[in-house]
């Protein structure tokens, strides 16, 4: 809520360009929180077994998709091919490849699916779904609604916020995998 309050009031006074224009402050926030959530998934998923091992390697190939997602390098200096990966449409194209190779793994892991609805709707994964509805409204409003700087400093605080209770769901998950207590109510 403060960081809100502070990146608002620092918006107001005329700052906002340096938030939210393209590999701003809040941008490279996002790549930050996301990249970390990406780190503590591969780990979960590295050292623990079953229906914990297996969650944590499909969010972690979610975690990477989001990071493809948010880098864009079309305006560092670094070749044209690099920049054009990280653009549309080529990005679009890697994005579905990701997507259903995600969604192969899942498929794959299917006897897992009812451990994970268990994980999933225990309290302690909260911030898993928090930040998955506040990235789709993000995007949502990402292709919709933002026309002016104040509302994609919105959209970007949005998908920030998101990214940071990402990070803290993969701490979560690895906290359940350590525990052993992957099916217990709390």
């Amino acid at each position: 809520m403060a960081l809100s309050a502070a990146a608002y009031q620092y918006s107001v006074d005329g700052g906002l360009n340096l938030l939210v224009r393209e590999n701003g402050l809040l941008e490279n926030g996002q790549l930050v929180f996301v990249f970390a959530s990406l780190i503590v998934f591969a780990i979960s998923g590295i050292k623990f077994e079953g229906p914990v091992r297996t969650a944590a390697r499909a969010m972690a190939g979610v975690c990477l998709m989001c990071f493809y997602r948010e880098i864009d390098l079309r305006s560092a200096d670094v070749p044209g091919w690099v920049g054009a990966a990280t653009g549309s449409p080529i990005r679009d194209i890697v994005m579905v490849a990701m997507g259903l190779a995600i969604l192969g793994y899942v498929f794959r892991c299917r006897a897992h699916v009812r451990d994970w609805l268990h994980m999933l709707l225990r309290f302690n994964s909260w911030p898993l779904i928090v930040s998955g509805a506040l990235l789709f409204i993000a995007a949502m409003l990402d292709n919709k609604f933002v026309t002016s700087d104040a509302g994609r400093f919105w959209e970007e605080l949005t998908e920030l916020i998101g990214y940071i209770l990402l990070l803290e769901a993969s701490w979560r998950h690895m906290l359940v995998g350590r525990s052993g207590k992957a099916y217990e109510a709390g």
